[in-house]
């Protein structure tokens, strides 16, 4: 079974490089823009109190994880000898199925084309990422 063959130290590091990937895009890269694009005020000191950040930040990374593992089901599979070249295109590929079901939603939504690029590029970018740190860690 592949699930038993990952390495899941790689799964680790990947879940934590895609997270910090996170905090690093919506802070001080595009933080104000993404506020801004998704209609978005800073919290309130009040506010603030009556959220559980922690329980935000855990969920996050828990899905961080699974789409990780995912991800590395998929690299597995398909780069099996670790090619950094086909660990690139399998990223660019998954990370645009994981932005555009993304950019449908935006468009129901009425949210502004560059709010897609913005949330669909941070995920296409961590897939990008973990595909190549799952394909060259083995």
């Amino acid at each position: 079974m592949i699930i038993q063959n990952l390495n899941w130290l790689a799964v680790v590091v990947s879940a934590l490089a895609y997270f910090a990937l996170g905090a690093i895009w919506f802070g001080p890269v595009f933080g104000k823009m993404w506020m801004k694009g998704h209609g978005i005020t800073p919290p309130t000191e009040e506010e603030k109190k009556n959220m559980n950040m922690g329980m935000i930040f855990g969920m996050s990374f828990l899905k961080t994880v699974v789409m990780v593992v995912l991800t590395s089901y998929i690299v597995m599979i398909i780069n099996y000898n670790g090619n950094m070249m086909t660990a690139l295109k399998i990223g660019v590929v998954l990370g645009g199925i994981s932005s555009f079901p993304t950019g449908i939603n935006y468009l129901f939504l009425k949210k502004p084309f560059s709010i897609w690029v913005l949330d669909g590029g941070y995920h296409a970018c961590g897939v990008i990422i973990t595909s190549i740190i799952m394909s060259v860690w083995r």
